[in-house]
């Protein structure tokens, strides 16, 4: 049973990800020395809002996981106790003299 809205939050998490990793690396390396004091600091505020983006989008996928598990395990309660309660009919049923 899965949940059509995850998916997007999955995905706009990763892509959030993939942009601050990608801005990481270039920080780190190509861009290190030749960033102004100004840039520098953007630059940085930048990346950082794409973490946090990808922050929220992953707890926002599992607040969606925990959402769905609480639903599929009240359908499983109440699948369960409709069976017993079928069970016990069909004893009484069958244990009547006729």
């Amino acid at each position: 049973m899965d949940n059509d809205t995850d998916i997007p939050h999955r995905k706009r998490g990763m892509v959030f990800l993939g942009i601050a990793s990608f801005m990481l690396i270039l920080g780190e390396t190509v861009l290190r020395h030749s960033l102004g004091k100004v840039p520098f600091v953007i630059y940085w505020m930048v990346c950082f809002i794409f973490t946090a983006l990808a922050i929220l989008f992953s707890f926002l996928d599992v607040a969606g996981v925990q959402r769905q598990a609480r639903a599929q395990q009240r359908e499983l309660l109440e699948k369960t106790i409709g069976e017993i309660v079928r069970q016990k009919e069909a004893k009484r049923g069958g244990s009547k003299p006729g």
